[in-house]
């Protein structure tokens, strides 16, 4: 759909809009609403305080990491992160469904898993000791908002063009509203699909915001940050300012 330039708003990774730009398709970025520290590490290690040091440990006892799900691009940043002065984890890919049978059968006993499964799983699980996120590795960059961006909203270049106020409203109305209701269940929950309330439990997504608040930044506020993850994720592909919608005055 995006190559074909067909429809106005699309929320996705932010390096599959990087490449379909790449390719030619009328994307802008114009906000960003997901971040690395979305990506919680999850451990029955009963000694370790951080991701770090369960990177030394596991390196130490020759134990692997999972990866939930397969093809989340936080294998990619953690990659990128580990290695120097850090071990680097041994990963594995594992569904969700995955996951939950390796800890019953005890076959699985560190993960890296985004929220809300997470708190999903810890409500399953309650062994398993959250000792950090994503976000608490060093990108090298101290001052990357909320860790690095992963996803966020982008519109077609033509709406933008043509709407450049409405783009501009919704995006300020958008970090508007996350700032003043990032954490908060009773604002957040409603506006919710009922399927997903139903699946995930109420309960479980109230806890999940504490350690993964809603945060929406402008695209072209972060655009460093959005070109370091971008190198990480998708290549060292040069990012055309045209890439970003104009800052909101």
């Amino acid at each position: 759909l995006i190559l074909a330039g067909k429809g106005d708003i699309w929320i996705g990774h932010i390096d599959g809009f990087a490449q379909a730009a790449r390719r030619g398709a009328p994307v802008v970025l114009t906000a960003i609403t997901a971040w690395s520290e979305k990506f919680q590490f999850l451990t029955l290690d009963t000694e370790a305080t951080s991701p770090q040091d369960l990177a030394i440990r596991l390196h130490a006892n020759g134990e692997a990491l999972a990866v939930v799900p397969q093809g989340s691009p936080a294998h990619a940043f953690l990659d990128a992160m580990t290695g120097t002065g850090l071990p680097k984890f041994k990963l594995i890919p594992a569904s969700p469904q995955y996951a939950g049978i390796g800890l019953s059968r005890g076959q699985i006993r560190h993960l890296m898993v985004p929220e809300p499964l997470a708190s999903g799983l810890i409500t399953k699980f309650p062994q398993l000791r959250r000792i950090g996120s994503l976000a608490d590795i060093p990108s090298g960059h101290p001052t990357d908002p909320a860790g690095l961006p992963m996803a966020g909203v982008a519109v077609r270049a033509e709406c933008l063009a043509a709407e450049p106020a409405l783009i501009a409203d919704l995006t300020a109305k958008m970090r508007a509203w996350t700032e003043r209701n990032h954490d908060n269940p009773a604002a957040i929950l409603p506006i919710l699909p009922a399927d997903t309330r139903a699946a995930v439990g109420e309960e479980v997504l109230a806890n999940s915001l504490h350690h993964d608040p809603l945060k929406v930044e402008h695209a072209a506020h972060a655009k460093e940050a959005v070109r370091r993850a971008l190198a990480i994720l998708d290549g060292p592909h040069p990012v055309a300012d045209s890439f970003f919608a104009p800052a909101s005055p």
